[in-house]
């Protein structure tokens, strides 16, 4: 992102028309990314055959794409209709009518998530989308782009702040963090409760995946369980399952190691209010409220969602380099370091102690072009300083 921004302003700004002869005049702009070959890589998408970066129109073009492909609405029908073979028994009830209502929510889920992600936020920010289509590359070249596509990011290990602190630059806030806890999609899996050692619940479940993985792992000791049961409980698509099941809350504690009376108090109390349509503890939303291992389901159960037993814990820094308004990286005194800049996650930016999705691409789309423009005004005004002092 720090690349992608600033070279793209760069470029827009005349960048290219510096005067590279100047000598000891000319200054060098060093950008702090992951990795220094993607400033290149990427400006293949400004000047080359490959598809440029779209306007907001074809952005709502794209979003309409994605969202009536055949495969997508195949996919919504395939899965609804698995889904509801398999629990007859759960909101959108059996049948054809229970698929209509799965696919009718499926449908508007993608919609609002294509109308948001692909178009307004993307217009609004001025992002262009991650993947690049390659349309007139052979059939083997599009595929590998496919896949390459998803593991390129896998080498984010924050070498880019490693690289500004070894040029000086300060760093902080590296004790924020973003953690995420996927438990979707589909999201109806926040129906069940999630409970800590002590066997209480500590947060709504509905909320934002960053929110319940930061408070899980920082204040609950990534020792966290979620109470569900078979009827609640449906295929996902990160292969979570019922680890543990048993008759009673009670019986059920005795296999989780947390105290009986508690988790049975805890789902007490949450079945009461839930049946009500209500949550007074964590105000859950009332489409996410159902009560727990009572009649249709068979028992009750719990998934195993604890940090050194293989669940998703999905980390990064909110913090990073040290920045002023123009992206420029700052020293430990506070002053700014000629001709280094930071944007994005590399830097400490918008994100303080939480954390947004997308608010990554709005910082580094944001502060980019202004780094991109300081670096192009700065670079030209001592080009011309060099210029007049010579005879």
């Amino acid at each position: 992102m720090v690349a992608t921004a600033s070279m793209r302003a760069m470029a827009v700004s005349g960048f290219a028309g510096v005067d590279p002869s100047a000598g000891a005049t000319a200054v060098e702009t060093k950008v702090c990314v992951p990795f220094m070959p993607m400033s290149y890589w990427y400006a293949r998408f400004l000047n080359g055959p490959e598809v440029k970066p779209l306007t907001p129109s074809e952005k709502a073009l794209l979003a309409g794409h994605n969202l009536l492909d055949p495969f997508n609405l195949l996919t919504i029908a395939g899965e609804g209709a698995i889904s509801v073979a398999a629990n007859p028994h759960s909101a959108y009830g059996p049948g054809i009518p229970g698929w209509g209502r799965y696919i009718g929510v499926s449908f508007t889920q993608d919609l609002t998530g294509e109308f948001f992600g692909t178009f307004l936020i993307p217009s609004l920010a001025h992002q262009d989308p991650h993947y690049h289509r390659m349309p007139n590359a052979t059939m083997r070249r599009r595929v590998f782009h496919c896949f390459e596509q998803i593991v390129w990011t896998q080498g984010d290990d924050g070498r880019g702040i490693r690289m500004g602190v070894g040029a000086g630059a300060a760093a902080t806030r590296l004790g924020s963090f973003e953690c995420a806890l996927p438990l979707a999609p589909p999201h109806r899996m926040a129906r069940g409760i999630l409970v800590n050692r002590q066997g209480e619940r500590f947060i709504n479940e509905d909320t934002y995946t960053g929110r319940i993985g930061l408070h899980a792992l920082r204040d609950q000791d990534g020792f966290v369980y979620m109470i569900t049961d078979d009827v609640i409980h449906e295929p996902n698509l990160l292969g979570l399952r019922i680890g543990y099941a048993a008759a009673t809350p009670e019986e059920l504690a005795g296999d989780l190691g947390v105290p009986p009376a508690a988790l049975a108090r805890t789902v007490r109390d949450y079945n009461d209010a839930a049946a009500r349509g209500e949550d007074p503890a964590f105000h859950k939303r009332a489409p996410f409220l159902q009560p727990i291992g009572v009649p249709p389901a068979s028992g009750i159960g719990a998934i195993d969602l604890r940090v050194d037993h293989g669940a998703i814990y999905a980390t990064f820094t909110l913090g990073g380099l040290a920045t002023d308004a123009h992206g420029a990286a700052l020293d430990g005194t506070g002053a700014p370091i000629a001709g280094l800049y930071a944007v994005g996650r590399t830097a400490a930016s918008l994100a303080a102690s939480h954390y947004a999705s997308g608010i990554s691409l709005g910082d580094g789309s944001f502060f980019g072009r202004r780094a991109g423009r300081h670096a192009v005004t700065r670079a030209r005004a001592r080009t011309q300083a060099g210029h007049a002092s010579q005879p």
